[in-house]
């Protein structure tokens, strides 16, 4: 005390001096200088501002030696001083800081320094002050919150509390103003101490009634207290198991969405845009940061949708979600726009945090007697214990709330002793009899047939008297009913729209006259109730979780039955066998969205933004075996609205295509493809579509003009223009392939542009095992037996042939159990015998020709291996007969890749007789056709990768009979004269026919004589510009030649053949040939000749073709020369020359002496 009159009599003189030396009137206080006291500085006020100062700086100085009277005091000066300078406002807020130190400080003196503190921070502008404001009262209420008891604080809030209630109340445009500071000081004491009793008792329900203000700041505050009061839950510290998250997150999530919704559905475009610069933007926000971790989410689905008996909560915010999407998609402005992102990033957090494992869940019990308690509700219950029954009509709200009356109010035994057990669960002890009645009514709807409503009634009013026999007015049940009766009609008539003229107190005070056995119920009573129900209608609250009136009556009797309710689920699991196991409501929250995925796809206008979303949903699906959802999710994908197709179309491919793998249902994908078909045709866009158009082109432009003129040499482009000028009495056609659309530079493309959107879904189909695989094909061809007008679905035909060798060629590694099953739809033309127009006939049976013949050339390499492979590949070459030039040369295009692309296979015999076979009928068919250099070129470089297989052979008779057939493909060639007049052909054979003989002349001189004739015939009629690769022919076939056993008729072939070029060959005038030819000719003859063996007359043969030879040599003849009487000199020593010299020949003899004579040469001595 001492201390504190010494601080007294200091401020005192402080502030005389003051006066004095500014020449100021003491007034007042020369009486309070004289008393001395601290009561009397108290009581003092003065305008002067540096006094006011003094002062302040004085309560903060003395505040912790005084008690709580003296602090009240100070309080109330401090709040008399009414001046804004900013120095004084600064020392005020620090005593306000230090004041809420005070130990001893109350609620009433805390209520004063908060409005004191908000005073400071609400009339002055000046931001230093407001910062100073908010620091002071977060300080103070900070250290306040930490040193004053539970008690204490639990009344500073309630205060809080009212205030804000009482301000709800009184709604109006600056309601959201006048509640911002109070909330903002409850929410601040909260954080610090978390007061549980506070928080579940009153802080819960004040919040659901904030929900009805859709404002940012409203937002902003239940954001807050959302994420906070989930955190609690989270760590357990507020209570064990807390059914209250059910509740808060409906209240809040759910009809915070359902009223925003409401407002925006009832804007304009420009509205809506400005409400999502404000207050739509951040509610999503919210939205997004509430769904945001994963832990939070399951914690959020567990309290909200983990009991089977009530509708599921999180379920209904999802579909809100999706509406609030759709909604937002009116805003056509960059906000709009950046709204839509927002959603949909918040759809795939609900994805991604939505689901566990694979649900082992049943509740087919609890959903078949659902379902028969809502068509029949008494027969449902008959043999069921009556307390499972009277536990369902309390504790479960998946049915209509009327069907309750069908069993407590029929007059049945059984029914009337469920009633009452029913009604003999509620505790109405201590409470009014409204109070009573709401509380009955807040699980049951009185509702149905005036006796049945009588029977329910006579029962609670039974109870309620029992219960409260001493704390009522009543005398007796009956009158009590009737009062009860009263009051029902008094809540319908004052809540129902179509009364005019509603009942007024007095007429209820009419109507109650003389109720209690003839006397009347005190008026307070008659008011009290009036006003009770006039102010709160009684309604039916089935699910707390979603009502529109939470009033604080209805939460507290919620908290005192939530412990009884935990139990009472507990042996209703038990009753309908269900075991409780989050994994199972993970597919509660996946089946809902996949019934909104088609909204979502129909939003979203960038593919790749679906892409991520669908590839994240289909993953989920496969990841957990929600299989069945992801075929749901296919499903509805096709069946979306037209003008959504395309995106559609996409999303049904790529789900298709990431589903394919493991599904066990294909009838979804293969819908997909034949619903697909005409549009993908139409566009022409994915590699699929475009090949097989393209091929149904060339197919029909060869089908309608190549068979015209069969046969004549006129080029396919002036054949094609006769064509067009023709008139024809055919019915014209109306089909997609008239119009080709035009062949641009193909860029990257994703969505329903994407070259890959079909090719990618061919893919997976490897992943498929073989009896999975088989059912896929299967599937997709029973496709075409369902097409009964060829006429319109031609195209439908064409593209699931398609399909179905692409298929074929993806699981190669396969093929021998798929390829009965593809080849055998390619080979049954009678398919078409139905079919009434010949040009549609045609089009799809040399289709299928083309197609098989394309397939047989593919698995040449396995034919051997494959199921009536050699049959396909005859009726391939069938096809062939009589096909338009670029038919022909694609299929020479298509070996000549086949074996690029195979190079490495060991081709056995038969595979490459069939490529034979094949070149043959080409060739063959070419012959009628006007052919050019690019044409010669593709024909030249196939028989060269022909023959590079032929190499790899090592067994000699395999290797010569391969040989062989690559001969008859020279030879074939050979004969095209449209290609020797516009090529190099005959360079290329002369060529390559060396190549046969110097690679394989040991092979070739162990044969006989007939494959040398073939080669010696191939090379001799070959052109005159390559005589010096004939004669190197030449060379090889007599080195090769075999002589032993040749007879002279043969022999003199072989000598005609060789000497046929031989004009060719002097009028070269190149005597290194000719002496090389000459020696060639030696070899060949002397080669024949044996002492037992001579022909007179090829002799003299093989002496005029000498002759002619060195007639033509023009210089240095004397090797020749040489070389003919070497020759000579062999002949005399055949035995059969002699004989015939001896035999007194004349004219042999007198010939070869004119030959010697005539070249200089001694032939006979």
């Amino acid at each position: 005390m001492d201390n504190v009159q010494f601080e007294v009599q200091s401020i005192l003189l402080r502030i005389r001096d003051y006066k004095k030396s500014n020449q100021l009137a003491l007034g007042s206080f020369g009486q309070i200088f004289s008393q001395g006291t601290l009561n009397g500085l108290l009581k003092y006020e003065d305008s002067d501002e540096q006094v006011s100062i003094a002062l302040i700086n004085f309560y903060s100085k003395i505040i912790y030696l005084e008690g709580k009277e003296v602090l009240e005091q100070m309080v109330d000066a401090v709040q008399k001083i009414t001046s804004v300078n900013q120095l004084l406002l600064e020392k005020k807020l620090k005593f306000i800081r230090n004041s809420f130190e005070h130990p001893e400080i109350d609620v009433p003196i805390m209520n004063n320094l908060i409005k004191m503190n908000r005073q400071i921070e609400s009339s002055v502008p000046n931001l230093l002050i407001r910062e100073l404001a908010r620091d002071s009262l977060s300080q103070g209420l900070k250290r306040m919150s930490q040193t004053c008891n539970e008690e204490l604080l639990i009344c500073i809030l309630l205060d809080l509390r009212n205030e804000i209630l009482q301000q709800i109340a009184n709604r109006n445009n600056e309601t959201v103003k006048l509640i911002e500071y109070p909330y903002s000081i409850m929410i601040f004491i909260i954080q610090l101490r978390r007061p549980s009793q506070f928080i579940i008792q009153y802080y819960i329900p004040m919040l659901l009634q904030l929900v009805k203000f859709d404002h940012p700041v409203i937002w902003n505050y239940l954001n807050q207290a959302m994420l906070f009061v989930l955190n609690l839950n989270m760590q357990d510290k507020l209570g064990d198991d807390l059914f209250e998250t059910r509740t808060l997150f409906g209240q809040v999530v759910l009809k915070g969405i359902s009223n925003h919704l409401n407002r925006l559905s009832n804007m304009t475009i420009t509205e809506m845009a400005q409400q999502c610069e404000i207050d739509t933007h951040f509610f999503v926000k919210f939205l997004m940061d509430l769904f945001s971790d994963k832990e939070k989410i399951k914690y959020i689905f567990k309290k909200c949708d983990m009991n089977p008996f009530q509708k599921p909560v999180f379920q209904e915010v999802v579909q809100k979600i999706f509406e609030l999407s759709r909604i937002s998609k009116r805003l056509q402005c960059d906000d709009g726009r950046a709204l839509q992102k927002q959603i949909y990033e918040l759809q795939v957090q609900l994805f991604k945090t939505s689901l566990t494992k694979k649900s082992q869940q049943q509740i087919n019990r609890l959903t078949q007697f659902i379902q028969d308690f809502t068509n029949e509700p008494r027969n449902s219950i008959k043999g069921m214990p009556h307390t499972q029954v009277v536990n369902f009509l309390k504790y479960c709200n998946l049915f209509n709330e009327k069907l309750m009356i069908e069993i407590l109010g029929c007059h049945k035994e059984e029914c009337v002793t469920i009633m009452e057990k029913y009604v003999n669960t509620f505790d109405y002890s201590q409470l009014s009899l409204v109070e009573a009645l709401r509380y009955l009514t807040s699980n049951f709807l009185l509702f149905g047939e005036s006796q049945m409503i009588e029977r329910v009634l006579n029962s609670f009013t039974i109870r309620y008297f029992e219960q409260n026999k001493d704390n009522t007015y009543f005398q007796h049940p009956d009158y009590l009913y009737t009062y009860t009766y009263a009051i029902l009609l008094l809540n319908t008539d004052l809540f129902n729209k179509t009364v005019t003229k509603h009942m007024s107190l007095d007429d209820f005070k009419k109507t109650c006259l003389k109720i209690n056995n003839g006397e009347s119920l005190p008026s307070d009573v008659l008011v009290a109730d009036y006003n009770n129900i006039q102010q709160d209608e009684i309604k039916c609250i089935r699910d707390y979780a979603t009502t529109e009136d939470l009033s604080q009556f209805v939460w507290d009797k919620y908290l005192t039955i939530k412990q009884e309710a935990k139990q009472i689920y507990q042996t209703m699991n038990e009753y309908f066998e269900i075991q409780t196991d989050e994994e199972h409501y993970g597919d509660l929250i996946l089946t809902d969205m996949v019934h909104n995925i088609e909204e979502l796809i129909a939003q979203t206008q960038d593919v790749q933004e679906l892409t991520s979303f669908l590839q994240q949903v289909i993953d989920i699906c496969i990841n957990n075996d929600k299989l069945d959802n992801a075929q749901q999710i296919l499903i509805s994908v096709m069946k979306m609205r037209n003008d959504q197709y395309e995106m559609s179309l996409y999303a049904g491919f790529y789900i298709a295509e990431q589903l394919l793998p493991y599904t066990q249902q294909f009838q979804s994908v293969i819908q997909l493809i034949n619903n697909s078909i005409m549009q993908r045709h139409k566009q022409a866009t994915d590699n699929i579509s475009k090949d097989c158009r393209n091929v149904l082109s060339r197919i029909k432009l060869n089908n309608k003009f190549t068979k015209k003129k069969m046969g004549s040499n006129e080029g396919v482009i002036q054949l094609f223009t006769q064509f067009l000028k023709q008139t024809t009495d055919e019915e014209s056609e109306d089909d997609l392939l008239n119009e080709l659309p035009k062949q641009e530079e193909q860029q990257h493309q994703i969505g329903i542009k994407s070259p890959y959107l079909l090719s990618n879904l061919i893919n997976q189909t490897k992943f498929l095992d073989k009896d999975r695989l088989n059912e896929f094909l299967g599937l997709l061809l029973e496709s075409i037996q369902n097409i009964s007008d060829f006429k319109q679905e031609y195209i439908k035909f064409a593209q699931i042939i398609f399909i179905s060798v692409e298929i074929l060629r993806v699981n190669t590694d396969r093929l021998l159990q798929f390829w009965p099953t593809v080849v055998n739809i390619l080979t049954q033309n009678q398919k078409f015998e139905s079919i009434k127009k010949n040009s549609i006939k045609q089009l799809l049976s040399s289709y299928c020709g083309y197609t098989l013949l394309k397939l047989v050339i593919e698995f040449l390499h396995q034919g051997e291996s494959l199921e009536n492979y050699y049959d396909c590949f005859k009726q391939g070459l069938e096809y062939l007969i009589d096909q338009s030039l670029e038919i022909l040369q694609e299929f020479l295009i298509e070996i000549q890749k086949f074996l690029k692309q195979n190079s490495e296979l060991d081709f056995s015999m038969n595979f490459l007789n069939n490529i034979v076979q094949l070149l043959l009928k080409i060739f063959t068919e070419l012959e009628k056709k006007t052919l050019d250099s690019t044409d010669a070129q593709i024909i030249m470089n196939l028989i060269q990768d022909i023959f590079e297989q032929i190499q790899r052979y090592q067994s000699e008779q395999e290797l010569v009979q391969i040989l062989r057939k690559h001969l008859e493909i020279l030879n074939t060639l050979l004969k095209q004269k449209q290609l020797r007049s516009v090529s190099s052909v005959d360079g290329f054979i002369a060529k390559h026919t060396l190549q046969i003989l110097t690679t394989y002349e040991k092979y070739i001189h162990q044969q006989d004589n007939a494959f040398l004739n073939d080669l010696l015939s191939l090379a001799l009629n070959l052109s005159n510009e390559h005589l010096q690769k004939i004669i190197q022919i030449m060379m090889q076939v007599i080195l090769n030649y075999n002589y032993i056993n040749l007879k002279e008729k043969e022999f003199s072939t072989l000598f005609n053949q060789v000497t046929s070029r031989q004009q060719q060959i002097l009028q070269t005038n190149n005597d290194q040939m000719l002496v090389n030819y000459s020696q060639y000719l030696q070899k060949m003859y002397f080669n024949w000749i044996q002492k037992d063996r001579f022909s007179l007359q090829l002799w003299l043969d093989i002496l005029k073709k000498f002759g002619e030879i060195l007639t033509n040599l023009k210089q240095n003849k004397s090797p020749l020369q040489e070389n003919v009487n070497l020759s000579f000199q062999c002949v005399c020593q055949n035995q059969h020359f002699q004989d015939i010299l001896k035999s007194q020949n004349n004219d042999v003899l007198e010939k070869t002496k004119q030959f010697g004579k005539m070249h200089n040469l001694e032939l006979l001595t």
